[in-house]
């Protein structure tokens, strides 16, 4: 079973930070950021969306609770949810290690959720390593909440 873990601590968020650089060391495409603006991105003092919404980076561990095997941000914007009367949950820099691995993250994740977050977690979760986003995704998704 796949662990998750919110990265709440220096070496939490460094292993967060290093996952892409990993996954993506052969590719010769692959043009990795800067680690220093990752990291001002992720900080509460630097980033001043932080201010306007609950943010958490969760990183995922293998079976053996070794190997980060992917990554994920979950954010509760509560201005835009008040503003459009919305219950939304954005997620973003999700990066996985095999695409079959990742309905084992949905189980791993769903403790760390509760009430609406849980069922968009839940939602984006089946649907996400299946399609690619579209139009289609997008209304579907807006009926989920």
């Amino acid at each position: 079973m796949i662990d998750v873990l919110p990265g709440t601590d220096r070496r939490l968020t460094d292993l967060y930070i290093d996952l892409p650089f990993r996954l993506y060391r052969h590719d010769p495409l692959w043009v990795p950021p800067l680690r220093a603006d990752i990291r001002k991105l992720m900080s509460p003092k630097k980033n001043p969306l932080f201010a306007e919404a609950a943010i958490e980076h969760f990183v995922a561990f293998n079976e053996a609770g070794v190997v980060v095997v992917g990554r994920i941000s979950a954010t509760i914007h509560h201005d835009y949810n008040s503003r459009f009367g919305e219950q939304h949950v954005f997620f973003g820099y999700f990066r996985w290690q095999t695409a079959n691995s990742a309905a084992d993250l949905q189980p791993a994740l769903l403790p760390h959720s509760s009430g609406a977050s849980r069922t968009l977690v839940s939602f984006y979760l089946q649907h996400l390593w299946h399609s690619q986003p579209t139009e289609r995704t997008h209304r579907a998704f807006a009926k989920a909440r």
